[in-house]
């Protein structure tokens, strides 16, 4: 008996060190991942009022931020994968990004026309976006920024490249006021 106890001891505390760090390493796993944001991650937030515009707000904080967000919608609704209900939500999603003033030369029902009809050309063509890279921000000024994307299509001649320009609105949140395209540049990491 006296030698099992110290026996059983220490399989308890080995075993406690195991789950206690085994737990440890998972939090710190979903810790990790909960910034991360994916494609299924933005389908979700489109189609949820409450956790869009909480989100949203907190995407604002940064010009890049903003314009990764963009670009991952952009890419989303370009890559061919979704329905037009998901397509409707995030081309919604994306309106929340821009400024009101680009809101206004651009009326949601002429939005979703445009990019139905985008849609049907890149469909005709085989294209379609498989990933954006972005350079950071150049500050114009204390409230304007310049982002430069490069969207990847599935035709490397085929790249897109623009340069977004964002603003600050009166709740000090980065908005786009509108974009561009851009000459090619190399993205450097």
């Amino acid at each position: 008996m006296r030698k099992v106890l110290p026996i059983f001891i220490l399989i308890l505390v080995i075993g406690g060190f195991v789950y206690f760090y085994g737990l440890q390493g998972r939090e710190n796993e979903n810790e990790e991942n909960k910034g991360v944001l994916t494609d299924e991650k933005i389908l979700d937030l489109s189609q949820s009022t409450t956790e869009l515009v909480n989100f949203i707000s907190s995407v604002k904080e940064t010009p890049e931020q903003v314009v990764r967000t963009n670009s991952i919608i952009r890419k989303m609704t370009y890559s061919g994968e979704y329905n037009e209900a998901e397509i409707e939500s995030l081309v919604n999603m994306q309106r929340m990004l821009f400024q009101e003033e680009l809101l206004e030369h651009n009326p949601r029902e002429f939005h979703h026309i445009m990019i139905r009809s985008e849609l049907e050309q890149w469909e005709e063509a085989e294209l379609k976006i498989i990933g954006s890279d972005y350079l950071p921000a150049k500050y114009q000024s204390e409230d304007t920024s310049i982002v430069k994307v490069v969207f990847f299509t599935n035709d490397p001649n085929r790249d897109i490249y623009a340069q977004y320009v964002l603003v600050k609105n009166a709740l000090d949140q980065w908005e786009i006021k509108g974009w561009m395209g851009a000459e090619p540049f190399e993205i450097v990491k």
